[in-house]
């Protein structure tokens, strides 16, 4: 799904700093791969070239997957 011709996938980075703000969303290190909790940085979307990607350190899971696509929805809203 997160594939384009032009070589690019949309990211959302995480950050292990808890600031308390709407925009970021908990991601538990439990079944995510994360070895600690990470906050889903929803206001910082990206586009990167798959080539930057060396491999996958985790997936969010469903729940938090959720609620970090309604953050985006709000914040695109206009």
């Amino acid at each position: 799904m997160n594939t384009s011709r032009a070589g690019l996938v949309i990211v959302v980075p995480v950050t292990r700093t808890r600031r308390d703000l709407p925009s970021h969303i908990e991601i538990e290190a439990g079944g995510s791969g994360l070895r600690e909790t990470g906050y889903a940085k929803c206001e910082d979307v990206k586009s990167v070239s798959h080539e930057r990607l060396a491999h996958r350190i985790g997936c969010a899971p469903a729940h938090a997957l959720y609620r970090i696509t309604t953050v985006i929805r709000t914040l695109l809203d206009d």
